[in-house]
């Protein structure tokens, strides 16, 4: 190789390494398109916890409530905030919807590793005081698994960045902010008569 072209590659790979994205010590990128592209693995799992005296009347996203979103699009939500158990399946997110998701995550400084808690166990984690709201946020992406634990004041929680997730999420979810009244019609239980497969139970 002559003297020129190899100037000539040398300076490319120098360029090159000058536009280089900056990575976080987690691994992924810090700043710039590529923080926020959607990693091939994201997931979210939020789980929002009132306290005693936090009230059933409260917008959607203040409420007691799980939400799931696996990396295939798959999304859960449920109305019981109970860590432990997957709540029933909602529906399908499309690639766009999850992007868009991903991009308010971002900019609520939710995506980045570094500025998340340690992963625990959230069904160890102690519940909030009785005029509180407790947010657990838990997130997967570029291979690492990064947690917020966030325990506010009911009256202030609406202003707090992990709520504007947590409204998305509610929206994603179609949970009206009103809710939805009990029936107050009990529904009829029919005797269909014994059960036929008692005498193979003995």
């Amino acid at each position: 190789m002559n003297r020129p072209v190899a100037a000539i590659a040398i300076g490319l790979l120098l360029l090159a390494g000058c536009h280089a994205a900056p990575e976080s010590a987690g691994g992924a990128p810090a700043s710039g398109p590529a923080a926020r592209a959607v990693p091939a693995d994201f997931s979210i799992d939020l789980v929002v916890r009132g306290g005693s005296r936090s009230g059933p009347i409260a917008p959607a996203h203040l409420r007691g409530a799980h939400y799931v979103l696996f990396a295939d699009g798959s999304f859960h939500h449920g109305v019981a905030a109970t860590p432990s158990r997957l709540p029933p399946r909602t529906r399908h997110l499309s690639r766009e919807q999850v992007a868009r998701l991903y991009a308010e995550l971002a900019d609520a400084g939710l995506a980045d590793v570094d500025a998340g808690d340690p992963p625990v166990n959230a069904t160890l984690t102690p519940p909030p005081p009785d005029d509180a709201l407790q947010f657990l946020l838990t997130c997967t992406g570029w291979e690492q698994r990064w947690m917020f634990d966030r325990t506010m004041p009911v009256a202030a929680a609406g202003d707090e960045p992990i709520a504007t997730i947590a409204r998305h999420l509610a929206a994603l979810a179609w949970a009206p902010d009103t809710p939805r009244p009990t029936p107050a019609i009990i529904p009829r239980r029919y005797d269909l008569g014994p059960d036929p497969y008692e005498v193979y139970r003995r």
